[in-house]
C-alpha cells in the first residue's frame, strides 16, 4: 500500500508534552503527507478535538497534568473512531503487545518505546490507515481505562 496515497487529506494529532520528540513526530507525519496538529498541553485536548476529530492520534501516556489514560478515555467517551499510536517514555506493561485492540472506541494501532526510530513511527502510521487492520476483541490496556493513574 502506498502511505502518501492512503494518508491524503488525512490528519494526525500529536498528543506530548516533549516539545523536541512532538516537533520529531510532525516532520514524520508530514513527510508521509498528513496534515498534523501539535498539542503539548494535554489539558488542552477537548478544545483542539473541537476544531476538526483526527484520523490518527499519537499518544504519550506519561505527561503532566493529564496521564494518556485519561487521554484515552476522553477519546473513548467522544467515540471518535480515529487510531491511536502509544509512544511512551516509560514502558508500561503493554508495550510490545502485538494485538491491534479497540479501547472502547479507540483502535490502538501500535504502542512504541521512546525514543522510536522514524521507520517504527512509519510502520505504525501505514497501519493506521491500512483499511483491513484487524481488531481484537479486548484490549490490554482496557483494565486500565477504569483506574486513575498511579501517582509518581
Amino acid at each position: 500500500m502506498n502511505i502518501e496515497r492512503a494518508v491524503a487529506s488525512r490528519t494526525c494529532l500529536v498528543i506530548d508534552d516533549d516539545l523536541a520528540f512532538a516537533a520529531f513526530l510532525q516532520r514524520v507525519a508530514e513527510g508521509v503527507g498528513l496534515h498534523v496538529r501539535v498539542l503539548t498541553d494535554p489539558t488542552q485536548l477537548e478544545d483542539s478535538l473541537s476544531a476538526a476529530d483526527p484520523d490518527v492520534i499519537t499518544l504519550d501516556m506519561d505527561m503532566p497534568g493529564r496521564h494518556g489514560l485519561e487521554v484515552l478515555r476522553i477519546l473513548s467517551a467522544r467515540q471518535l473512531g480515529g487510531r491511536v499510536i502509544i509512544i511512551s517514555g516509560t514502558p508500561p506493561e503493554y508495550v510490545g503487545n502485538r494485538r491491534r485492540p479497540y479501547v472502547e472506541g479507540c483502535q490502538i494501532v501500535a504502542v512504541l518505546t521512546k525514543p522510536a526510530r522514524k521507520v517504527e513511527i512509519e510502520a505504525a502510521l501505514s497501519e493506521a490507515f491500512m483499511p483491513d487492520a484487524p481488531a481484537a476483541s479486548r484490549s490490554p490496556i482496557a483494565g486500565h481505562l477504569r483506574q486513575p493513574p498511579r501517582n509518581r
